[in-house]
């Protein structure tokens, strides 16, 4: 597409190249309860940012469309290195147990309770509608970053004091303004405190072309050198920094401190030209790899029958769309009966329960939850596999992945 004229939302360069257009997409936690239901929709593009190499969403969706309808809905965030995490806090310099820890939002609980087993005892998390003015408590992430400012960060200081630690996971990612969420944060934090980020790393979705990463919540996409760089826009000095190793995507951890002398400072333009590199990539295959896996799809629905999703996440939602799959897929299949009887949003595919796999006569079932979860539903369904049924995987890292599907390949 080549157009340099978007201003970036961690530089403020005029330099967002917009690379990546879906078109119209609706917001993937609105779930239908018929196939009939209105449902808005939204531009979804996406850009990259040429002096600083961040991924980006162009035009976001409005935030008040992004809070979910129904209170079931969670995200699950990787946890097993918070142990490690919650040990290094604990050992921060000016650290002790009268130390004030706050958390931003529910994805900082189970990291603020292992501080609390340490020993720490002044803990609080942000309430979205007494700290937070929030007039529902169905708010998520989306609706923290919408409301958090540095004027609501001054009164919650003014009744609690300044905090020590601040902890700040898997939320940064969705800021629509993260100068504004930023400053925020830091309003917050003592003079001599340490604010802890978590976001995901979005390297091996980037290389290995996986574009259910994508998502209209994600306004920016770290990769582990762009991570590290950033906090120097916002005068934040990184004292210590992990990458923390999963299937899926890694964890990235920052620990990071006020400095006034930090400078904002561009990467080097080597890892530059290899973060923009990768990047142009995976925008740049997007179309190659959509026409593959459609026509796969088209081809098996023709010759051998039924195919299903599993999984009725965002994953699916995006895929299913972006790669207009909706002619080929039958039914997306998931565990939580809160989500049985309702449709997908966009494609509107009714969403069943696991026995459709034998009731439906499926014939292929496509994975779009996490890689580590497929041996157990496959434990669970032997008599599909028995009566020739097939399970392949939306993702790479999956041992059961369709990109290594000969077919696909070809």
């Amino acid at each position: 597409m080549g157009c340099l004229m978007t201003k970036c939302r961690i530089c403020k360069s005029n330099t967002v190249e917009t690379l990546f257009d879906l078109g119209m997409q609706p917001v993937c936690n609105k779930f239908l309860t018929s196939t009939a239901e209105k449902e808005a929709k939204h531009p979804f593009v996406m850009g990259l940012c040429r002096e600083c190499g961040v991924v980006q969403l162009i035009s976001p969706f409005p935030a008040n469309e992004l809070q979910p309808t129904y209170d079931w809905i969670t995200y699950a965030e990787p946890e097993e290195h918070l142990d490690n995490v919650a040990d290094i806090l604990a050992k921060l310099p000016n650290m002790n147990k009268d130390t004030a820890i706050c958390g931003i939002s529910f994805k900082d609980d189970s990291l603020l309770g292992r501080m609390k087993k340490r020993g720490f005892s002044k803990i609080m998390r942000l309430d979205l509608q007494k700290d937070l003015g929030a007039d529902s408590k169905l708010g998520g992430v989306e609706t923290i970053q919408n409301l958090l400012n540095t004027a609501r960060a001054k009164s919650i200081v003014e009744r609690n004091g300044k905090f020590g630690l601040v902890i700040v996971r898997h939320i940064l990612e969705h800021s629509y303004d993260v100068s504004e969420f930023m400053n925020s944060v830091k309003e917050l934090l003592s003079p001599d405190g340490h604010i802890m980020f978590e976001v995901p790393d979005y390297t091996k979705h980037f290389e290995q072309l996986d574009y259910s990463a994508i998502w209209e919540e994600h306004t920016v996409y770290f990769t582990p050198e762009i991570f590290k760089n950033h906090f120097s826009f916002y005068s934040l000095e990184t004292k210590i920094f992990k990458v923390y190793p999963y299937l899926l995507e890694n964890s990235l951890v920052a620990i990071v401190k006020n400095n006034r002398n930090i400078k904002p400072e561009f990467p080097d333009k080597n890892i530059l030209k290899m973060e923009n590199s990768r990047a142009l990539n995976f925008f740049r295959e997007y179309q190659k790899t959509k026409n593959k896996i459609k026509l796969f799809f088209s081809d098996f629905k023709k010759n051998n029958g039924k195919i299903a999703v599993y999984g009725a996440g965002h994953n699916a939602c995006l895929l299913i769309n972006a790669f207009e799959l909706e002619d080929y897929v039958d039914c997306v299949i998931d565990d939580n009966p809160n989500k049985q009887g309702l449709f997908m949003p966009g494609s509107h595919l009714p969403i069943v329960g696991p026995s459709a796999l034998a009731d439906k006569g499926i014939k292929l079932s496509i994975f779009s939850l996490n890689p580590g979860s497929e041996e157990k539903i496959i434990a669970k369904n032997e008599e599909f596999i028995r009566r020739g049924g097939i399970f392949l995987s939306f993702y790479s890292v999956s041992n059961y992945s369709i990109m290594h599907n000969k077919d696909v390949c070809r």
